[in-house]
């Protein structure tokens, strides 16, 4: 088990910390980071509007030659008139080790798969006792999430992100008969023998119902059970901050390489959910996007929006109809990002990912596609 001893002295500004390292990652407790100026979260300004979207991803599995229609809610909680439009932004499915953007919704896994090895996902420090299993008891996007229980401590490592404003999503769902705490971490620093340093440490206690940042500043919140829940992390590497959010309402602020550890790197590493004895919490629907997502939009030929632009009043929300027509489609897996503009000066840009799974259907509905003969 790791050890982390802290030690503060009385001279202020200076934190003298060792750590101990010789197992598995334990919950870091305390305040220890009071010392760093606080980083503001932001007001909404007067005579500005405020855009909200819902949901933040669309999941869908359907048969090829269909059409499913989708909701999203625009919302303008501003005071002044919203102006919004929706244009696509093309694929989502390359690795980050290119610039891209990456995205896992578990389904291409096979039920009960064990996860080390698989997806870019591995065992702490690579040992495959500690991987995770995909599970059909609770699932965002059918037919499979994330089961991060007993002995989980499931890693997935990044490279090359040093700058840029990054998004991290994870849907998690916690049982109401919840036993023990279980942790979502994020690392500015991952190496299997090498050194670590945490940024994110965020803990969900199932017997005191309560959710707690282990990192700077501190804070609790009120676990929210049996339900799917949006953990949402918007990082910017470039200012070097964090903003962690919790069902969409904010959690707490702080500085990335500073979050946990202290010390660490202008970078994200890894992600790791870590169970430490705990009964089962669930993900779905991870993914870490890039807002420059957004620069260069291209066409998704499987996708269409109507509307696709207007003006919202303050207090008030607009639907759009997102349909995804998988004609011609080959079967699996399609990604794609539609992208929100509208005029809030905080939130010019918002990426909503699009997964859509193609299966082959029921052979007894593919004995009656029409056939086109080409003279």
């Amino acid at each position: 088990m790791k050890q982390r001893l802290i030690f503060t002295c009385a001279i202020p500004a200076m934190v003298f910390i060792l750590f101990l390292s010789t197992g598995q990652p334990s919950p870091l407790y305390g305040n220890e980071y009071a010392h760093h100026p606080a980083v503001q979260s932001g007001t909404l300004a007067p005579d500005t509007p405020g855009i909200q979207v819902a949901p933040t991803r669309i999941v869908s599995q359907q048969a090829v030659n269909t059409q499913v229609e989708h909701s999203l809610t625009i919302s303008n909680t501003g005071d002044t008139d919203l102006a919004w439009s929706i244009f696509e932004a093309g694929d989502t499915s390359q690795s980050l080790s290119s610039g891209g953007n990456w995205v896992d919704t578990f389904d291409t896994y096979p039920t009960g798969a064990g996860m080390h090895g698989v997806g870019g996902w591995k065992g702490w420090e690579n040992n495959p006792s500690f991987t995770a299993f995909t599970n059909d008891v609770r699932a965002r996007s059918a037919p499979n999430s994330l089961d991060i229980a007993s002995n989980s401590d499931l890693v997935r490592e990044f490279s090359g992100i040093s700058s840029g404003y990054w998004t991290f999503t994870a849907w998690q769902y916690v049982p109401s008969s919840m036993t023990g705490s279980s942790y979502f971490i994020m690392l500015n620093t991952y190496n299997d023998n090498g050194p670590k340093n945490w940024s994110v440490q965020v803990q969900f206690d199932g017997s005191a119902n309560v959710i707690r940042n282990d990192g700077w500043g501190g804070g609790t919140a009120t676990l929210i059970t049996d339900r799917w829940v949006e953990l949402r992390l918007e990082i910017d590497l470039d200012q070097d901050t964090q903003a962690f959010y919790y069902d969409d309402q904010i959690f707490y602020t702080a500085p990335w390489s500073d979050g946990v550890s202290g010390n660490g790197a202008v970078n994200i590493a890894a992600v790791d959910m870590y169970a430490g004895g705990a009964s089962s919490v669930y993900y779905d629907d991870m993914s870490l996007l890039q807002s420059q997502v957004c620069d260069t939009p291209t066409p998704i030929d499987w996708v269409m929006t109507d509307p696709a632009s207007g003006v919202i009043p303050p207090n008030a929300a607009t639907t759009v109809t997102v349909t995804f027509d998988t004609t011609d489609l080959l079967i699996g897996t399609h990604r794609g990002v539609l992208c929100v503009q509208s005029n809030d000066p905080g939130s010019p840009f918002i990426p909503v990912p699009l997964t859509t799974r193609v299966v082959r259907g029921e052979p007894d509905h593919e004995l009656f596609l029409p056939v086109l003969v080409k003279n």
